[in-house]
């Protein structure tokens, strides 16, 4: 007889949306499990058993005990326990958060007037954030991991994001661009899938543009692998060759090209991990929330066609 071991959280089953984005730290939606592959048949009390293996939810696809071990975000010693069934994902999962689920990104605005939590879009809308500076923010987002609801706390896909009215879908094709910094772009040539870097190199994205999501990304968890659905240290990425020695100085060497974040209340350009240490903590989401002390006073129906 064979048995098959099963797990009922992740299982193939889930009515959970595809689509929709891991949910990142703080959030309230209740954290996604690891999903399980068919690995070998094992003996047990006379019965073989179909053992299967733990896999991790990543960014948009399910990342092996390998892929991690590889990447050098677990060591032999938990790969093994892991596989032996010594520890379990959600026990290793803490320690490896952030290169699955990176952490916070700038994701609303708190209005000093009535003191309201809004949606970067929705800022913009009423005047109160720069379009420039809202659209920079909501590509960040989408190149991080998902685009952020701060009042519903949810993370959406952009798709997602435009149907339930989060973004307009004016914003569309801009932030889709954005989120391929996750996915991966398409190779017009080839047709396979290139990173960030690859395609800023060409020509499918401008430079200094590419470099500050690739920013974006490190000050939120580590670069982003679309091959592989996971985050990586800057010093892994630049030994995996998602860029080369020129974005890695410039990673940590920040200048204008990479302190293209506007600090509304400052006036001054800002490298994304800098604007995230402007922010507040919303108490209830734990998300980071940019304070507007100082608003716009920008009234135009639509000022992000501008």
């Amino acid at each position: 007889m064979v048995k098959v071991v099963r797990s009922i959280v992740g299982s193939s089953g889930s009515s959970e949306d595809p689509g929709m984005c891991h949910p990142g730290p703080g959030s309230r939606r209740d954290q996604l499990g690891p999903d399980l592959e068919v690995g070998a048949l094992v003996q047990q009390g006379g019965s073989r058993v179909l053992k299967e293996r733990p896999r991790f939810r990543g960014l948009r696809t399910r990342v092996t005990i390998e892929e991690l071990l590889d990447a050098g975000i677990i060591d032999a010693s938990t790969a093994r326990r892991l596989e032996e069934g010594e520890d379990s994902v959600e026990e290793v999962s803490g320690s490896v958060s952030t290169y699955l689920e990176g952490s916070r990104c700038v994701a609303g605005v708190l209005v000093t007037e009535g003191h309201r939590k809004v949606s970067i879009y929705q800022a913009v809308l009423e005047g109160t954030l720069r379009p420039g500076a809202g659209l920079l923010l909501l590509e960040a987002q989408a190149a991080t991991g998902c685009l952020v609801d701060p009042v519903r706390d949810l993370r959406l896909t952009v798709h997602q994001a435009v149907r339930r009215g989060l973004v307009g879908r004016e914003l569309m094709d801009k932030l889709l661009s954005a989120e391929r910094a996750v996915t991966g772009y398409t190779d017009p040539h080839s047709g396979s899938l290139i990173s960030l870097f690859e395609a800023m190199r060409r020509g499918l994205i401008v430079y200094t543009h590419a470099l500050r999501l690739l920013a974006a990304q490190a000050a939120t968890g580590g670069i982003i692998d679309p091959q592989h659905s996971h985050r990586l240290s800057v010093e892994a990425a630049f030994r995996r060759g998602l860029f080369d020695q020129g974005v890695r100085d410039s990673l940590f060497h920040p200048s204008s090209d990479t302190k293209g974040f506007f600090d509304p209340n400052t006036q001054q350009n800002l490298t994304y991990l800098q604007l995230t240490r402007t922010c507040v903590c919303d108490p209830q989401t734990h998300l980071l929330l940019l304070h507007l002390r100082v608003t716009e006073t920008r009234t135009a129906n639509n000022p992000l066609l501008d």
